[in-house]
């Protein structure tokens, strides 16, 4: 009887398909580099734990459970003082992190605008705010001028380095973050799936042509026909295994951690594009520029991605790809309280 049962289990184990085995590598492979992370600090697992009880993906909305915009401040920035702070990371102040920092003089704000967070949404409300333009002029600019170089920024040459010193210790500082996975997906549908008319970067030539290199081994459609598959695998894969490209750190999809430096800059604030409508008005007034959360524009309908349709894109990765991208993310989803899916 002992025999029969043994045989009935090697047969079992060797019906195994190539699928099963992928995931069950891939895995292992996400076990290996997760614990490469935990182990990094001796309290990680422990704060890990703690924030998994406390709170996912809507971490609360303003107003749920009878929180305030104060209350959901005081827990956001707490979680990200203190996974910053368990997590041991080091940031520098570098280019990237000073041009994404827009500077209000009028209110002694700084936003840290993130593409694909209604970043241009964000700048015509600022040309708002610093410059007290008519609201009609403001929303008829062209997307191109709206992301020039014309609102100042704390990389901006005429801020001497005493001066942003000085802006980083004492204006109010917030940032709006948003679900990394929606984010890409709507990054991808945006610039590569369709045909961005309005941005003054051909995203097919630039970026298309490459990811056609990378995956296809030459370009064979211009960059006009990247699957998603390929736009990840181009993301999360460095050159020669260490270096990337211009391109793959492209502040579209690169992600926020790298943005707006949260370990090194002490935000004050932290918005949500998942609940914007209500947390930018909140975020107005605190900003004590609550007279323009009337004018606040709505995102543009392409830049919309539900978490169902983001979730739709993500089931036609392979598993190996799945995991590539959370790592790639991971900092993202732990430092912002986003539940990886």
């Amino acid at each position: 009887m002992a025999r029969h049962s043994y045989g009935r289990a090697r047969a079992s184990r060797a019906q195994l398909t190539k699928a099963w085995k992928a995931i069950f590598w891939g895995l292992i492979f996400f076990g290996i580099t997760s614990y490469a992370i935990i182990t990094s600090s001796g309290s990680i697992l422990q704060w890990l734990a703690q924030k998994g009880n406390e709170d996912d993906e809507d971490d609360g909305q303003v107003g749920a459970g009878n929180r305030t915009w104060a209350d959901l401040q005081e827990r956001r920035v707490e979680r990200l003082r203190r996974g910053c702070e368990t997590l041991g990371l080091e940031q520098t102040m570098s280019k990237i992190v000073m041009k994404h920092l827009l500077v209000d003089l009028t209110h002694n704000v700084l936003f840290c605008y993130v593409p694909k967070v209604a970043s241009t949404s964000w700048k015509r409300l600022w040309f708002l705010m610093v410059r007290a333009a008519k609201r009609d002029e403001i929303m008829s600019l062209p997307r191109a001028y709206v992301h020039g170089p014309t609102l100042s920024t704390l990389g901006n040459d005429k801020f001497s380095d005493d001066a942003r010193e000085t802006m980083l210790g004492t204006f109010k500082k917030i940032l709006f973050t948003r679900n990394p996975l929606e984010r890409v997906v709507s990054a991808y549908r945006d610039k590569l799936e369709t045909e961005d008319v309005e941005s003054s970067y051909d995203f097919h030539k630039h970026i298309g042509r490459e990811v056609e290199r990378m995956a296809r081994g030459k370009v064979t459609s211009g960059g006009h026909d990247v699957t998603f598959k390929e736009f990840v695998e181009f993301l999360v894969t460095p050159m020669n295994g260490t270096t990337w490209t211009e391109g793959q750190r492209n502040e579209h999809w690169r992600p926020t951690v790298d943005l707006c430096a949260p370990c090194l800059i002490q935000y004050d604030a932290i918005g949500r594009y998942e609940n914007l409508e209500k947390e930018g008005r909140e975020a107005l007034e605190w900003m004590g520029a609550g007279k323009y959360a009337d004018d606040f524009p709505p995102p543009a309908s392409n830049a919309h991605t539900s978490r169902q349709t983001a979730l739709d894109y993500l089931r036609r990765l392979p598993v190996t790809h799945r995991l590539n991208f959370y790592k790639t993310f991971l900092l993202d989803y732990l430092l912002f309280g986003y539940q990886i899916p």
